[in-house]
């Protein structure tokens, strides 16, 4: 299993389209409770099961930035076309809970940068929106 996100703007976000060695009817997004999935939303995280180690190339138009909507709580969340990093996000309302940014790879680890490309839990105090910018 693997944390994973969309990190171009593309005309085509089928996930199986955007990971080919992704298996059939393994991606699921969370608000609140998993729920299976069929199309990538630039911003938000998505669990995947993938097949072999393989590296994955992204086809579209970066991202430069972008406002990404957070509940009250656990969200998955993913990056821009480029690292960020976690100093930069803008949260203007303060409603990310300092030291909850996770990835996971065998298992879950605190991260001080977002990777193109993969997903990231992060809690929320409240409600609200963060923005991530390359610039």
């Amino acid at each position: 299993w693997n944390m994973v996100g969309l990190p171009v703007i593309t005309e085509d976000n089928d996930y199986q389209i955007q990971f080919p060695d992704a298996v059939e009817g393994t991606l699921f997004g969370y608000n609140g409770f998993y729920e299976e999935e069929t199309f990538l939303d630039n911003g938000r995280g998505y669990w995947l099961r993938i097949e072999d180690n393989s590296d994955n190339v992204f086809i579209g138009d970066p991202i430069p930035d972008l406002d990404i909507g957070l509940d009250e709580g656990w969200n998955m969340i993913t990056g821009l076309t480029s690292p960020i990093q976690i100093i930069s996000i803008i949260d203007e309302d303060n409603i990310i809970i300092e030291g909850t940014f996770y990835g996971f790879s065998v298992g879950y680890d605190s991260v001080d940068v977002l990777l193109p490309g993969k997903g990231y839990w992060l809690k929320a105090n409240t409600n609200g929106i963060i923005i991530l910018s390359s610039q």
